[in-house]
């Protein structure tokens, strides 16, 4: 018979297998009651990693929406939806502002492993030129130094940098890589980050929504703020300083900006309630971990023990975890010599054959294709441009206290982890035509007072109703003994002749 809570049900033993940034995969056993913390220290053991606070585990629900792993909460209740053995993925979590400034050589590597995963599945784009440079770097620290004899034509081929290479790229990053003679493994992956770290889309993690029009957009989560992609080009955002807070109702995603000493929100939907959820989850995380302010100095407003906020229950969530300048600090108090660094191989495939010159092959550089002579607009354009882009998203609304977690409904889609490719999910979200924004002021607040009116109304006949109906109650059973009683009458004396009236 099972015994819930008995010694042999808490030691029973899970396993699950972390697929790592180099492809390969390690299994970890944890016992029930295990924190998330217990299989991150373990993975960062095996790598041998002290700058832990950049990375994190991920894992897909149920429902394919990606999750990372809190560490400070259960395993099991965490992916109670899935059964074992449990699949985690190891990732970059916090992209760092600069990654040259990481102190050790080891976790610049696992920077290096994730950027070239996020190149490959369309995360991470770039111009032609950039990308045939970037992927000269990955070569070089492969391979080393060109030799003629052992890297033959088409020897760039058999690496995969970008989900639809051509032929063409593959030229210009060998053309490259004979340029970059002398630089060893560690040199070739400064260089790499040096220069991936300036690209807009550098560090980004998506997140699908729509605009007013229907249009597919994405919400990219940066180092620098949040970003607003169309067509795989960043054509607007805010950064980190100027974005005051962030909440979401239902399906719709709110940030609230400082601009021009005013505050101003702006709305985004969201395919459901529940990748809405995750992106604002990710998002005070993002906040909170790249901003530069003193917790000290955030002052909260001040609300009293009746305020609607204390009564209901409603989702919170608070960012736990160190800063970016604490994870800096930290690092340059580690003094242990250099780790050996187990470089992996890329996985190869077979050589591209060789193709008449007339053969006219796309340029393009992923799913979300650049056009290979893009078109330059000024900076006055430029601004303007993005202006216009955010009046579409602007409201007065904004709700204070995101909504409770049990109206929250799961839906599903197709997302994977870590390859969030703009055309898998597109494909995958249902076309809805979104309901428009809250724009009138009056509307909004006339909502406001009614929601909370209500609930306030609802608990205020609650608290009455504890204290008026025992006091009934006694009263009614015990007046004859109250009347009887010598304090009873020497009160209503006392009541009587401070009218006036004489008994």
């Amino acid at each position: 018979m099972l015994r819930i809570g008995s010694k042999s049900n808490l030691d029973t033993e899970y396993a699950c297998k972390i697929s790592l940034l180099d492809d390969t995969e390690m299994t970890c056993e944890f016992r029930r009651e295990a924190k998330g913390q217990t299989v991150f220290d373990s993975v960062c053991k095996s790598l041998d990693l002290l700058e832990k606070d950049y990375f994190g585990l991920r894992f897909v629900d149920d429902s394919k929406q990606r999750h990372w792993l809190d560490l400070n909460k259960n395993i099991l209740k965490q992916m109670k939806s899935l059964k074992p053995p449990f699949k985690l993925f190891f990732r970059v979590k916090f992209y760092a502002l600069d990654p040259n400034l990481v102190h050790e050589e080891i976790t610049r590597y696992q920077f290096f492993l994730q950027i070239k995963r996020d190149i490959l599945h369309g995360r991470l784009l770039c111009s032609y030129n950039e990308l045939a440079e970037l992927g000269a770097y990955i070569v070089q620290a492969e391979l080393g130094d060109y030799d003629s004899e052992d890297n033959q034509e088409g020897y760039v081929s058999e690496f995969r940098i970008v989900p639809k290479q051509s032929e063409k790229l593959e030229k210009k990053i060998g053309e490259i890589h004979k340029q970059l003679v002398g630089q060893v493994p560690s040199v070739a992956e400064k260089n790499f980050l040096g220069k991936v770290k300036n690209l807009d889309m550098y560090g980004v993690d998506p997140h699908p929504c729509k605009d007013q029009d229907n249009v597919q957009l994405y919400l990219g989560l940066t180092p620098t703020g949040i970003a607003i992609i169309r067509d795989g080009k960043k054509v607007s955002g805010f950064d980190w300083p100027q974005i005051v807070k962030c909440s979401y109702d239902g399906k719709v995603f709110y940030i609230q900006v400082l601009k021009e000493e005013r505050k101003a929100n702006y709305g985004f939907r969201l395919p459901d309630p529940l990748a809405c959820k995750h992106l604002w989850k990710c998002s005070v995380e993002h906040h909170a971990f790249y901003s530069s302010q003193n917790p000290k100095e955030i002052k909260p407003k001040r609300r009293t023990s009746l305020s609607p906020p204390k009564l209901f229950r409603r989702s919170k969530y608070k960012y736990s975890g160190p800063t970016q300048e604490d994870v800096i600090a930290e690092s340059e108090k580690i003094s242990r010599p250099e780790p050996e660094i187990k470089r992996t191989p890329s996985i190869r495939i077979t050589r591209r054959p060789k193709t008449p010159a007339a053969d006219n092959i796309s340029e393009s550089t992923g799913d979300l294709a650049l056009p290979s002579n893009p078109v330059q607009n000024s900076t006055s354009q430029l601004n303007a441009d993005q202006s216009t882009e955010l009046q579409k998203f602007e409201t007065p609304h904004f709700p204070e206290i995101p909504p409770e977690d049990s109206a929250i409904t799961e839906t599903t889609t197709d997302l994977t982890d870590a390859e969030p490719t703009p055309t898998n999910v597109s494909n995958s979200i249902v076309a809805e035509r979104p309901k428009p924004l809250r724009t009138s002021h009056e509307s909004t607040k006339q909502a406001e007072v009614e929601y909370y009116g209500f609930k306030m109304f609802i608990f205020v006949l609650f608290i009455l109703a504890l204290i008026m109906i025992p006091i009934a109650i006694v009263w009614e059973t015990r007046k004859t003994y109250f009347r009887s009683t010598i304090a009873f009458k020497s009160f209503s004396r006392w009541v009587y002749r401070s009218f006036g009236i004489r008994l």
